[in-house]
């Protein structure tokens, strides 16, 4: 696997194996050095933090659907979309549409980006793509990355940490978990976490939750 970022602006994240790091498990993601960069976050295995610096390194996109495929795509799944004017986009799974394990047809790429990937995790529950995502995606405006979710939280309420919860087998449980240092910073009841199926929906809670508790200070 390359460790150089495809997108000079975007720092290169290198997975590392670092036993006193000070997080929940040895597996981390360092930004920009292996060893004095900043950590990105710890993950349940080595494995987990090649493929996630994998995705980092190599997207120029920031499209989250179109990175959802890109993904699917890397986790060696055979797929397909097909555009037929005025007939929408078919999209299967598979080595092509005559023999495909499943197809869809939606009105927009976006929406059959979505579907086909949505279908992809079920259809393929152990792939690395699947295991890596605990729940469907959807559309959404918000098109901000985890990184840029982050640093924006940051500067709103200042330390955080975020979490990935390896213990629960049940995958349509919220699996994140961002609990910021100051209790206070965020509007959340009492002894209650922003939680959510993905890091940046939980981000997106988090920064949803800024403004009502600064309103009440």
């Amino acid at each position: 696997m390359s460790t150089t970022t495809q997108t000079p602006a975007k720092p290169t994240w290198y997975p590392v194996e670092a036993p006193d790091n000070g997080g929940p498990t040895d597996f981390v993601i360092m930004e920009g050095d292996p060893i004095n960069g900043r950590r990105v976050g710890n993950y349940a295995d080595l494995g987990a933090a090649v493929y996630y610096c994998r995705l980092h390194n190599d997207h120029e996109s920031l499209n989250y659907a179109l990175n959802e495929i890109q993904a699917m795509y890397q986790s060696e799944i055979h797929f397909g979309l097909v555009g037929f004017w005025d007939g929408g986009i078919e999209w299967y799974l598979g080595v092509d549409l005559e023999t495909a394990d499943e197809r869809g047809n939606k009105p927009t790429v976006e929406e059959a980006i979505v579907e086909l990937t949505n279908a992809a995790r079920r259809r393929y529950p152990t792939s690395t793509y699947a295991r890596g995502r605990a729940s469907d995606i959807s559309l959404v405006e918000d098109q901000r990355t985890v990184e840029d979710l982050s640093y924006e939280l940051h500067a709103a309420i200042g330390p955080f940490d975020l979490s990935f919860d390896t213990t629960d087998p049940d995958p349509y449980e919220p699996r994140w978990t961002l609990t910021p240092k100051d209790p206070a910073a965020l509007n959340l009841d009492e002894g209650v976490d922003a939680m959510g199926y993905t890091a940046s929906e939980v981000l997106r809670e988090a920064l949803d939750r800024t403004a009502p508790a600064q309103e009440t200070k």
